[in-house]
């Protein structure tokens, strides 16, 4: 589900120009795309690989880490680490 500036904001606790900077190098390296009329961002095919391969990469550097965020409510399972990334869906910029 493509999701407002405002909601990333308020989710990625950051500031409005750091955001604006993000958006850009995620847009720029085609794991982000904007929806032009609704002016609203979501994850291409090309970021959720990107996300399952940091999540890969995090497991394999960090084997002995315990799950994290366990006490958020909205994150999920992965391959037995705690992410607060639904997988549920096919977009990861989702509630």
């Amino acid at each position: 589900m493509p999701q407002a500036k405002t909601y990333i904001l308020r989710k990625t606790n950051t500031n409005f120009k750091l955001l604006e900077s993000y958006l850009i190098q995620l847009q720029t390296s085609y794991l982000l795309e904007m929806q032009p009329e609704t002016q609203r961002s979501f994850t291409t095919k090309e970021g959720q690989e990107f996300i399952e391969a940091w999540i890969k990469l995090k497991t394999i550097l960090y084997p002995q880490e315990f799950p994290f965020l366990t006490n958020n409510k909205k994150c999920t399972k992965h391959n037995n680490q705690f992410i607060a990334i639904p997988t549920n869906n096919a977009n990861y910029l989702t509630d």
